[in-house]
C-alpha cells in the first residue's frame, strides 16, 4: 500500500470514506472528546509510515493529540462539493495523521459527519469499528483496553502462513497469464489516472430470491454465485475463457482482530476456466471449489504473491488482474446514543476506480443491489450502465435454466436486439443515388453562385469562381487529352485553389483524379502514373501550361458525362507492407459516405470546414467535396502550417472555423 501512494502521488482512490446524517441534540464537546478516545485506544489512527536511508518502511506510533474535529457551517447544496473534497484529501504518509474527521452543521438539529482515512491504516471492517466506537465513547461507555494493537498484528502476520499456501499461489498461477481485456471506448492511458464512476442497480426481491434457491440447491454461496455470473458476463463479452478476478477477504480469522482498525483485509486472485458448452450449473460447481480452495490459503499476502511471481510493472493496470468481485452484507448503523438518530448519508458519488471493473454487490433487506465502480478513461458511462442490465439479464436466465450451455445464454433486453439485428442492419437511406459530384457541385453554383467557396490565404473564391476556372480546366483536359469517362488523371499539386480547380476540373472532363504528393520521391510517381495508365499528369507545370491555353471553349457550360457509377478518384496505398495498390472509388460511394455526414454531424450551409489533410488519403475526399457539394465554405490550410498547432488555431480563429 505504501509503494502504491507513491506511485499514484496520493491520490484519493486509497481513501477510505464514512458518512453519516446526525439529526438531533448534538453535544459537539462531547464528540469532540469520544474523538480523541477513539483515537487513543487504536493506535493505528497514530501511526505514520517513514521510510528510511536503506529503503526499509517503518511504523511511528504518535502520540495523541493529532487528530482534531474540523467543524464547518454550511447549507446542503454546498456540502456535496466539501464532501466530495474530504474524500479526495491527500494524505502524507510521513507526517500523518492519515485520518480526517470532519463535521458539517446543516442547522440547529442536524449534522453530517465525515470521515476519511488512507487505506494503509482501515479497510472496509474498520469504517464500522470507527463509528461503532465512536458513539460508544459519546455515550459514555467504558471499553475495555485492545487486547492487542495493529504493531503487533504486522509482527504476526510475517509467520501466519505456511509453504504450501506460497505453493498453491504459485500453482495455480504458473504459465502465461491472461489479461482481460474489455474493448474500450478509448485508449487506455499509459499511466492509470484512477479516475472513475459507478453506476447502480438494484434487483427485484423475487430475481434476488429465486437466484438465492439455486445457490442453496448447488450448496453455494451468494459469493460463488455472484462471482460465476460475473465470469460468465466477461466470457460472453469477450470470448476469453481463463480469467482471473480479484477479491477481498477480510484477514481476521482471530477473534482479537474483530474490534480493531487496520489494514487487515487480503487480496485473494481467483482464476477460472469458463466452458462456453457447459452449463451455469457446472461451472458454479467448479467456482466453488475453486473458491474454496482459495479460502484455505487466504492469508497469503497478495503483494507477496505479486513479488513471488516476478510479474512486470504496468503503470495502466493493476497487478495481476484488472476486474474485482465484492459482496458485503448490508449493516444497520452502530447504535445511536439517546436524543440521537444516526444513518447513512451517501449523495456524494466516487469519482475514482482503482480497477477497470469493481462489481460492489449488497445484500440487504432480502434484495441483492449492485455498484459497478469502473475506470472511466477507457469506459463511457451508457456502456456501464447497458453492464448492469446485462448482469442483471444473465442471473434470470441462469435462475431460470442453469442447464442451458453459457454460449446460449441471452443476456440482450429486447431494444438491443432490434437495434442489433435490424436497426444497424438496415441500410436504406434515402440519396440523390443517380447524381455525381460534378452535378451536386453544379446545384450549389446554380443556388448560391457568389457564397464564398473556399478560402486560401485570406483570398476567396465564389461557387461561380470556381466553376468557371474548372470548366476551362474540364475543356482543356479532354480537348487536348482526350480526357473521358473513367479516364485517370494525375493531380500533383500543393494545397491551394489550383488544386480544388484541378480536381473540379478532372472530374468535369468526365474523368477520375489520382493524388499524388509533390512531394513524393520521383520513382514513386512514376510508378503511380505507370501502374495507373493515367492519361496526364497535372503538375505545377502542366498546370502553368494550361493556364497559358487559349482554345476555344466558347463561354458554354461544359455539358455533364459523368454516371453515378462512374470512377471518382484513385488513390494509391502507401505500400508499407508491399507494392502501393490503387484503391477506386465511385461517384456514388462518396456521394452516399458524404450524404451520411451531413446529417449525422448536423452540418449545414452556415459551416465553415478546415481542409488540412493531405490529398492522398482519403479524409481529405470528405473534407473537399462535403462543403463543396452541400453548400459550406472550404478554408484550406497551407501545408507548412497543418503541423504548427499554434498556426492552426491562428488560422481557425481569423476564419471562424466550425468544423
Amino acid at each position: 500500500m505504501w509503494v502504491l501512494h507513491q506511485l499514484t502521488g496520493g491520490h484519493g482512490a486509497y481513501n477510505i470514506p464514512g458518512v453519516y446524517m446526525l439529526e438531533g441534540r448534538l453535544d459537539v464537546a462531547r464528540l469532540s472528546s469520544a474523538l480523541q478516545q477513539v483515537v487513543s485506544r487504536h493506535e493505528i489512527l497514530r501511526t505514520v509510515f517513514i521510510e528510511h536511508e536503506d529503503g526499509d518502511v517503518r511504523q511511528f506510533v504518535l502520540a495523541t493529540g493529532h487528530v482534531v474535529l474540523e467543524q464547518y457551517a454550511v447549507n446542503e447544496e454546498a456540502l456535496s462539493a466539501r464532501l466530495q473534497s474530504d474524500f479526495n484529501t491527500v494524505f502524507d504518509l510521513s507526517a500523518g495523521p492519515l485520518l480526517r474527521v470532519c463535521l458539517y452543521r446543516l442547522d440547529e438539529d442536524r449534522y453530517v459527519l465525515s470521515y476519511v482515512m488512507h487505506h494503509i491504516i482501515s479497510d472496509g471492517w474498520s469504517v464500522g469499528i470507527l463509528l461503532r466506537d465512536l458513539l460508544r465513547f459519546y455515550e459514555g461507555v467504558s471499553l475495555p483496553a485492545l487486547p492487542i494493537q495493529y504493531k503487533d498484528y504486522s509482527a504476526w502476520q510475517e509467520n501466519r502462513y505456511s509453504a504450501g499456501d506460497q505453493s498453491y499461489w504459485k500453482a495455480l498461477f504458473s504459465g502465461e497469464l491472461p489479461v482481460f481485456d474489455l474493448s474500450p471506448d478509448r485508449v487506455r492511458p499509459v499511466v492509470k489516472s484512477y479516475r472513475g464512476g459507478v453506476v447502480r442497480s438494484r434487483w427485484s426481491r423475487e430475481l434476488s430470491h429465486h437466484f438465492g434457491e439455486l445457490l442453496r440447491a448447488e450448496q453455494s454461496t451468494l459469493f460463488m454465485g455472484l462471482l460465476s455470473v460475473v465470469q460468465v458476463l466477461l466470457y460472453r463479452y469477450s470470448g476469453q475463457s481463463d480469467l482471473i478476478i480479484g477479491s477481498p477477504v477480510a484477514g481476521r480469522s482471530h477473534p482479537d482482530l474483530e474490534d480493531q482498525l487496520g489494514l487487515y483485509v487480503n487480496t485473494i486472485a481467483l482464476r477460472s476456466q469458463v466452458n462456453g458448452e457447459g452449463s451455469y450449473r457446472s461451472h458454479l460447481s467448479a467456482v466453488r471449489g475453486i473458491t474454496l480452495s482459495a479460502y484455505d490459503h487466504q492469508l497469503y499476502p497478495f503483494d507477496k504473491l505479486v513479488s513471488d511471481l516476478g510479474l512486470s510493472r504496468d503503470m495502466s493496470r493493476h497487478a495481476l488482474f484488472d476486474v474485482m468481485v465484492v459482496l458485503q452484507q448490508g449493516s444497520s448503523v452502530a447504535g445511536a446514543p439517546g436524543g440521537l438518530e444516526v444513518s447513512r448519508y451517501s449523495v456524494v458519488q466516487p469519482d475514482s476506480s482503482k480497477f477497470d471493473l469493481l462489481f460492489n454487490f449488497t445484500e440487504s433487506e432480502g434484495c441483492i443491489s449492485l455498484g459497478l465502480e469502473y475506470n472511466s478513461d477507457i469506459f463511457d458511462r451508457w456502456r456501464m450502465d447497458r453492464l448492469l442490465a446485462h448482469v442483471e439479464r444473465i442471473v434470470a436466465g441462469v435462475s431460470a435454466h442453469p442447464e442451458q450451455p453459457l454460449c446460449e445464454l441471452d443476456y440482450l433486453g429486447e431494444d438491443e436486439r432490434k437495434r442489433l439485428l435490424y436497426s444497424y442492419n438496415d441500410t436504406t437511406a434515402s440519396y440523390q443515388s443517380d447524381a455525381t459530384l460534378v452535378s451536386l457541385f453544379a446545384a450549389q453554383v446554380s443556388q448560391r453562385p457568389d457564397a464564398v467557396a473556399v478560402v486560401y490565404e485570406g483570398r476567396s473564391w465564389s461557387y461561380r469562381e470556381l466553376d468557371e476556372a474548372s470548366d476551362r480546366l474540364g475543356f482543356y483536359l479532354r480537348t487536348e487529352y482526350g480526357v473521358g469517362r473513367n479516364d485517370v488523371v494525375g493531380v500533383c499539386l500543393d494545397r491551394s485553389e489550383r488544386l480544388i480547380i484541378s480536381l473540379l476540373g478532372v472530374l468535369k472532363a468526365g474523368g477520375a483524379y489520382m493524388p499524388v504528393d509533390p512531394f513524393t520521391p520521383a520513382e514513386r510517381i512514376a510508378y503511380q502514373v505507370a501502374d495507373s495508365g493515367c492519361k496526364h499528369l497535372l503538375d505545377a507545370s502542366a498546370y502553368e501550361v494550361f493556364i497559358a491555353f487559349r482554345g476555344d471553349s466558347s463561354g458554354d457550360k461544359l455539358p455533364l458525362i459523368n454516371e453515378c457509377n462512374d470512377l471518382a478518384y484513385v488513390i494509391y496505398t502507401s505500400g508499407s507492407t508491399g507494392t502501393p495498390k490503387g484503391c477506386m472509388l465511385e461517384h456514388s460511394g462518396v456521394i452516399n459516405r458524404i450524404d451520411w455526414m451531413w446529417s449525422a454531424y448536423d452540418y449545414s450551409i452556415n459551416d465553415i470546414i478546415l481542409q488540412k489533410t493531405t490529398f492522398t488519403f482519403d479524409v481529405s475526399v470528405w473534407e473537399i467535396f462535403m462543403p463543396l457539394c452541400w453548400g459550406a465554405r472550404m478554408v484550406l490550410c497551407r501545408r507548412e502550417d497543418v503541423g504548427s498547432p499554434e498556426e492552426l488555431s491562428k488560422l481557425i480563429a481569423a476564419e471562424q472555423v466550425s468544423n
